[in-house]
């Protein structure tokens, strides 16, 4: 492989030969519902990472009746900041078999869940990038220690507190991974 920095000071590495990338399970959360039809619902998912040291960002992927699917770890930042490459995201949901709903977040580890204009934008160019796939973007939710949260629809932010439910029903963790095409030798 090859290593390169580009002008704006990221990183790359470019893998020789053929490569592919796809989700996989890498661990399970658990939570209580079966059904995700409101931004308290998607919460209850992602409560389970409230206290993460770093922000992480995800997207909790339903189907069209609004079963979970899977939680998709795109990202881990630091204490104050998460990353985010829309593209890779929006381009890894459509691998889950039925996906076509999402509802992304964060969780935010100093406690305050409320939502900057960057978090706005961002919701807004991953809605664009989710509906050229077919996916209907849900909206940004914000999780914090102490179960507070909040959750940005595209129009308004509303600050609400996660509710607790028993946590029996598993769900897949899913993160991106490179993998070399390996050619067998003749």
């Amino acid at each position: 492989g090859r290593a390169t920095v580009s002008a704006a000071g990221e990183s790359h590495f470019q893998l020789g030969g053929p490569t592919r990338i796809r989700l996989v399970a890498t661990d399970y959360v658990h939570g209580g519902l079966t059904r995700i039809t409101t931004y308290v619902d998607a919460a209850h998912w992602l409560a389970c990472f409230r206290k993460a040291a770093e922000q992480c960002f995800f997207a909790l992927v339903t189907d069209d009746k609004d079963t979970p699917l899977g939680i998709v770890h795109h990202s881990k930042g630091t204490s104050s900041q998460y990353v985010v490459t829309p593209g890779k995201l929006a381009g890894a949901l459509p691998d889950i078999p039925g996906a076509s709903q999402a509802w992304l977040g964060y969780n935010q580890p100093h406690g305050d869940p409320s939502q900057s204009e960057s978090d706005h934008s961002l919701l807004a160019d991953m809605a664009v990038l989710l509906s050229m796939l077919r996916i209907r973007c849900r909206g940004l939710i914000v999780v914090a220690p102490g179960g507070a949260a909040s959750y940005w629809d595209g129009e308004q932010e509303v600050v609400f507190d996660i509710p607790a439910h028993p946590r029996r029903i598993p769900l897949p963790l899913l993160e991106r991974r490179v993998f070399l095409n390996r050619r067998s030798k003749s």
